[in-house]
């Protein structure tokens, strides 16, 4: 089980129907903003011209991007890795305007890396594990893994290339 799903369950018991539905476009616009974020960066790393061109609906992954001069389409599938369900909760409820606890990271940085490193590595493994037939589309589908990290350091080798080791495969 991930910190998400709880997180949407907890979002569930302390919400109206009305505020869930604001939940649902505060979603879709966070997974637009990333990606916004992340085609530049894509683009130059690739030569390329990709652009938003909608939201997924059901069944689809977040965001169907295609580049201008190509026209070839990729999906992009957003998922965000958090330290704990603290961390969510906190992001989560600043996000809809509440008032929320301050988080704060407690143990060393050393530990504290490892920690939103095991959650990055569950997300990939959960998206990852996932049947190859679970959306139903034909465009390649790229994972992005978003992480609000306040002391990330990626000078743990090991950890890198277990990461790596799931991507790649």
């Amino acid at each position: 089980e991930t910190v998400l799903p709880r997180l949407v369950r907890y979002a569930d018991v302390d919400v109206d129907p009305r505020e869930k539905a604001e939940m649902g476009e505060l979603k879709e616009r966070w997974e637009k903003a990333i990606t916004d974020w992340f085609l530049p960066l894509f683009n130059r790393n690739r030569r390329s011209l990709f652009r938003v061109i909608r939201s997924g609906d059901s069944g689809e992954p977040d965001v169907l991007c295609e580049d201008e001069r190509t026209k070839e389409r990729l999906w992009i599938e957003v998922t965000t890795a958090y330290y704990d369900d603290d961390h969510a909760r906190t992001e989560w409820e600043k996000a809809r305007g509440k008032s929320s606890k301050p988080y704060w990271l407690t143990q060393p940085d050393r530990v504290e890396n490892q920690r939103l490193f095991d959650q990055v590595e569950e997300r990939l493994r959960e998206k990852l594990g996932k049947p190859t037939n679970h959306y139903r589309v034909l465009e390649p589908v790229l994972l992005v893994v978003f992480t609000r990290s306040f002391r990330l350091y990626l000078g743990n080798l090991l950890v890198r290339r277990r990461l790596e080791a799931l991507v790649v495969r």
